[in-house]
């Protein structure tokens, strides 16, 4: 009988801990979301930034080509 009894006071412990085992696991896929949430924003935003950056680029490159390129005027002379 004492054995039935040992048996079951170290199933409920069992229990007990998988249940706050799962709990854990639940918070740290919370907070897993939350941060590849955050990640994502960053991410676009950063890719916002260098499309943009890539626009200004390309402006100046046809600003030093129009300036670099000769006009009629110079050929004339």
């Amino acid at each position: 009988m004492p054995f039935g009894l040992l048996t079951m006071v170290v199933s409920l412990e069992a229990i007990i801990l998988s249940v706050f085992v799962l709990l854990s696991q639940n918070r740290q896929v919370a907070r897993d979301r939350v941060r590849n949430d955050i990640e994502y924003h960053v991410n676009l935003k950063a890719e916002l930034e260098i499309g943009h950056l890539h626009e200004k680029v390309d402006e100046l490159h046809e600003m030093i080509a129009r300036i670099a390129a000769p006009s009629g005027r110079d050929q004339e002379r």
